[in-house]
């Protein structure tokens, strides 16, 4: 019971322990967020879309949606 519990837990870190995506150069975001702010969201839905298995080395544009919650990420300079 131990074993099982101390693998979920160094899985759970393994996880956890994925990159965040930076922004680039000239990257599209709300202006009243400031790039600290648009970068620390940039950040965690990078590491969802990486622990999801897509690939996202670049964060091009992080915009929030208009009618319902939730963020649109465009990665890898648009591509």
């Amino acid at each position: 019971m131990i074993k099982k519990f101390a693998a979920i837990g160094v899985a759970t870190l393994f996880a956890f322990a994925v990159e965040a995506a930076p922004l680039e150069r000239g990257a599209i975001y709300k202006d009243d967020w400031g790039e600290a702010k648009a970068q620390q969201i940039a950040n965690e839905l990078s590491q969802l879309v990486r622990l999801r298995g897509w690939k996202c080395d670049t964060v091009s544009s992080v915009q929030l949606w208009v009618f319902s919650p939730g963020f649109d990420l465009v990665c890898n300079a648009f591509r």
